[in-house]
């Protein structure tokens, strides 16, 4: 082989290595710049929108320079378990901690007016584009739920477990507060507590209310006379 042509071929293999270098670096600079998901801290949250800002938790390396946070993000959409005519919502409140997920396009446009949309502009897994799952929590937050979670019921309740909501694999249904009321309302219909033939009804108390009994359902001295109306201390079989 020539030596012009050995000369050649070591050029031509040293492009291409730059090439392949250059494409290299370009893909890694890109990939660092795509955000798909990441935890969060809510810094405030407004009820009117139903958005958040969060602060990324997360840094982003930089050589030179070492970490850096991430801007704060704005106007960003809170998920809350919403179908069929139902949502379920809970107070939100800086500090909260969150994941943050990333669209593949922009949402502007779907954000102010729903549907199927073009993408307002040509980024993608854009910074600007996020949805927030307020719940995710990290080891301290998880250690400020106590007692611990119920591992044997669905349960809604508050942080502290002072007040709560159970349904059990029984079909138990269990209402608790241990610092606050009970409340029922109905605005237009009747509140009932329906016992079947064969149930117990135990109310530790006395049940007060207007003539007719809102709860109960029955006037004045259904369970007997000579007590004020609808004020009935109930025990024992129905």
């Amino acid at each position: 082989m020539s030596e012009d042509l050995t000369q050649q071929l070591q050029e031509l293999d040293a492009a291409c290595d730059d090439d392949e270098a250059a494409l290299n670096a370009a893909l890694e600079a890109q990939r660092l710049n795509l955000h798909t998901s990441m935890p969060g801290t809510v810094t405030s949250y407004d009820p009117s929108t139903q958005t958040v800002q969060v602060q990324p938790g997360i840094q982003k390396l930089f050589r030179g320079q070492g970490a850096v946070d991430l801007p704060k993000l704005v106007d960003v959409p809170v998920f809350f378990p919403r179908g069929g005519g139902f949502v379920l919502s809970f107070p939100v409140a800086a500090g909260d901690e969150c994941l943050i997920v990333f669209s593949e396009r922009a949402i502007d446009f779907w954000w102010k007016n729903g549907g199927s949309q073009l993408p307002s502009e040509l980024r993608t897994h854009d910074l600007s584009d996020a949805f927030a799952f307020v719940g995710f929590s990290s080891q301290p937050g998880i250690a400020q739920v106590s007692p611990g979670l119920n591992a044997s019921a669905v349960e809604l309740r508050s942080l502290d477990g002072q007040a709560s909501i159970q349904i059990d694999g029984s079909q138990n249904i269990t209402v608790q507060s241990n610092a606050g009321d009970i409340t029922a309302s109905s605005s237009t219909g009747m509140i009932k507590l329906n016992a079947q033939p064969g149930a117990n009804m135990l109310q530790h108390g006395v049940l007060l209310g207007a003539h007719p009994c809102p709860v109960l359902g029955v006037t004045h001295g259904s369970f007997g006379g000579g007590v004020s109306p609808c004020a009935r201390v109930l025990a024992g079989p129905t």
